[in-house]
């Protein structure tokens, strides 16, 4: 075999390992993605702004009811609506990086554009990892809370938080 030939395969086999090709079934898989994520990413904005107006509504509604009726809560009424327009911020951007990447990817394959198709990637990457702390942060919290809950189950069953009595 001729050396030349060799250095010539070598090089082609480097350039096919370093270069993806989106072929039909790839690009067929790419749609179908795209259509299901722009599905739920205009569901998960629905919901936002459900809990968002949810959030605004029960704000207004404990801010006209007088506080001594509401002395069943051990916060400010109005901070459980404060707590949904929080939710509903949160949840925004996971669903906000779903819409980009579902519509960037749509536009990459009409127009075959490679830098759309990398850019829309980036925001399933940034999905991913806003949710993959959500998750953390949340199973943190929880955590944080199971151990407060048994402490406070420890002392109230020895009798030690002051008025209390077992």
């Amino acid at each position: 075999m001729n050396p030349e030939n060799q250095e010539l395969d070598i090089q082609n086999e480097e350039t096919s390992k370093s270069e993806l090709v989106i072929t039909e079934e790839i690009a067929k898989y790419l749609t179908i993605i795209s259509k299901w994520g722009k599905f739920l990413s205009i569901l998960g904005f629905a919901f936002v702004g459900l809990v968002v107006f949810g959030g605004i509504i029960m704000s207004l509604v404990f801010s006209l009811i007088p506080s001594s009726d509401l002395d069943v809560f051990p916060v400010p009424a109005f901070l459980l609506g404060f707590l949904y327009l929080v939710i509903g911020l949160v949840y925004f951007f996971p669903i906000f990086y779903l819409f980009r990447f579902s519509f960037g990817i749509d536009q990459a394959l009409r127009l075959n554009d490679q830098d759309k198709l990398a850019k829309s990637f980036h925001f399933l990457k940034a999905h991913y990892r806003f949710i993959g702390i959500f998750i953390v942060v949340v199973m943190v919290l929880y955590a944080v809370l199971l151990v407060g809950v048994v402490a406070f189950g420890m002392f109230a069953g020895t009798g030690s938080l002051g008025g209390i009595n077992a």
